[in-house]
């Protein structure tokens, strides 16, 4: 039978057979661009000294002015975050560095349900009768002029810190401070909302706002922050390249060593070993967690975790929230079954149909942005998962290279109430009789954009391993590129003419587990999550060429060698 991927399979960089894992460490480093021994060290050892001057962002000079004025005058900030991970680690980073530099501070995260996305009048009237003159809209705000319009005849002025795309007519605020935007000079552009609020921090202590001198830039207390910006940028999928990798590589040694009670808690109830802690981690087991509170209950209780100074308490949030995560997941597996089965009910999806969107009364809202990357990852296609509503549906969009959604959806802005997001993810909120003229336009950019060979599957290999470079020294070797992500993938290697051993499938029937021999006789496991459906294709097959990651796991105390398969070929 066919793969299921169509595979591009590597061209340059060949290795001898005998290569071992120095040659597997070169070649992939040349691959990804990095050739001379400047380059080459500034990858593998990132340093924060190299990140830009915080001044360079457009008007964030202004954000520290307003921000000295409020320290003088002692006002009450607010920090409005956004209920993703992303938004929880920002408006948690920004109430601790200035709750330490001595201000009034408190943070306000929306619930999705409730309030919806960014800023919302409401909210915004209880803020103003507690006395906040300042609000600080992080992860948000670019796109919400008139409620910031609202505030300002409240009394209130704003800073936005957003990262997302910029629209043609800024929100008239103090600062709309947004490395994106087209007159900003900051040189890397492609910061987490996290990040740009670290970014903020940073020019803070460079003004010396804290009188008392505790947060310098060179002291503990600021260099702790990173533990959040690596939470955040890693489950927002930024790209891990540039100043990104800069703040994950350092924000990952820090959650290793953490001595937040929060993070503590939420490692040991999700079983993460923070020794090992790597940003696979933080994408798949820590930030789900997170997430799951703005998901399908209350992001508040996430955000308490991320700012309590409690043990007791800190593993009582964790628990609640790896209860919420399981909940989750259920309601992630009936919707995506719904969902699937109205793709499925009219057939294939073919070069016609190049773009997916479907609706259901009784989704949760909150998790049709996992549905729809599930449905993009498996039809290769961009997907929109709508919540449908009596008057109002609420959803969000998946893309895939090529469709940009973010634009897409602009091009449909006169038939949305709202939207925003990114090139590859999106959220949105549209009349429900509306909804057949957004798919129909969509449709047609679709149509435009992308062509019948974009929308098939297709892995890209990096590098062919030679058989002798099948161990536990090639696998540290490797590990020597994290963090991986979006923007630095975990090499995707290929392992030609392989004899797989003892074929069988998980207890549950999802997964195909077998083994392969190295050259020195050691046998690796070998799993294909979610292919158990192959397990007779494989047992038939005399030989295999395997595409996936090389990987060393410990069991009962004892590391072992093993390959991840994402797809194999007869």
């Amino acid at each position: 039978m066919a793969a299921r991927f169509r595979w591009q399979e590597p061209t340059k960089n060949p290795l001898a057979d005998g290569a071992g894992h120095e040659a597997v460490l070169d070649a992939l480093l040349a691959l990804r661009g990095h050739t001379t021994p400047e380059a080459i060290g500034a990858f593998l050892r990132p340093d924060p000294g190299a990140l830009a001057d915080p001044f360079l962002m457009a008007d964030i000079g202004r954000a520290v002015d307003r921000l000295g004025l409020a320290h003088r005058r002692r006002e009450a900030v607010a920090v409005f975050g956004d209920y993703d991970v992303d938004g929880l680690t920002s408006a948690a980073l920004l109430c601790r560095a200035l709750g330490g530099m001595g201000f009034t501070v408190r943070p306000y995260i929306p619930h999705r349900a409730r309030e919806g996305y960014g800023l919302n009048t409401a909210a915004l009237d209880r803020l103003a009768a507690e006395g906040v003159t300042l609000l600080i809209a992080v992860d948000c705000g670019i796109g919400n002029r008139v409620e910031i319009a609202h505030a300002r005849a409240l009394g209130v002025d704003t800073i936005v810190l957003d990262h997302h795309h910029v629209p043609p007519e800024l929100p008239e605020a103090v600062a709309v401070v947004n490395p994106r935007r087209a007159d900003c000079a900051y040189p890397y552009k492609d910061l987490a909302a996290v990040g740009v609020a670290y970014t903020l921090v940073r020019a803070l202590v460079r003004e010396g706002l804290a009188p008392d001198g505790r947060w310098r830039e060179d002291e503990p207390e600021l260099f702790g922050l990173l533990e959040l910006v690596a939470l955040g940028t890693v489950a927002d999928v930024a790209p891990l390249t540039g100043e990104n990798r800069v703040l994950v590589h350092w924000g990952l040694r820090g959650l290793r060593d953490t001595t937040h009670p929060g993070l503590i808690a939420l490692c040991r109830v999700a079983g993460v070993d923070r020794a090992r802690l790597r940003a696979w981690e933080i994408g798949y087991v820590l930030g789900p967690r997170l997430n799951a509170a703005g998901r399908v209950a209350d992001p508040a209780t996430a955000a308490r975790l991320l700012l309590t100074d409690s043990e007791a308490e800190a593993r009582e949030l964790a628990a609640e929230l790896d209860r919420l995560n399981r909940e989750r997941q259920r309601e992630l597996g009936r919707v995506l079954a719904e969902a699937t089965a109205i793709v499925e009910a009219a057939g294939p999806p073919g070069d016609d149909h190049r773009l997916l969107q479907v609706d259901g009364a009784g989704w949760t809202a909150g998790v049709a942005g996992l549905v729809a990357g599930r449905l993009t990852e498996r039809y290769g296609r961009p997907v929109l998962v709508l919540e449908r509503g009596e008057a109002v549906s609420k959803g969000s969009a998946r893309s895939i290279d090529g469709f940009n959604m973010v634009e897409a959806l602009d091009a449909c802005a006169d038939l949305l109430d709202h939207y925003g997001g990114h090139a590859k993810a999106a959220g949105l909120t549209v009349p429900t009789a509306r909804l057949p003229e957004l798919r129909a336009r969509l449709l047609g950019l679709a149509a435009t954009q992308l062509s019948a060979e974009q929308l098939r599957p297709t892995l890209q290999l990096d590098l062919e391993l030679p058989a002798a470079a099948l161990s536990a020294r090639t696998v540290r070797a490797l590990d020597r590129l994290e963090p991986f992500g979006h923007g630095n993938p975990e090499p995707l290697l290929l392992l030609r003419g392989v004899r797989p051993l003892w074929a069988k499938t998980s207890g549950d029937g999802k997964h195909l587990l077998f083994a392969l021999r190295a050259a020195d006789g050691q046998t690796l496991r070998a799993v294909a999550f979610g292919q158990g459906e192959r397990r007779d294709e494989l047992a038939r097959a005399p030989l295999v060429d395997l595409a996936g990651t090389l990987r060393c796991e410990w069991w009962q105390g004892e590391e072992r060698l093993a390959f991840h398969v994402r797809d194999f070929r007869v």
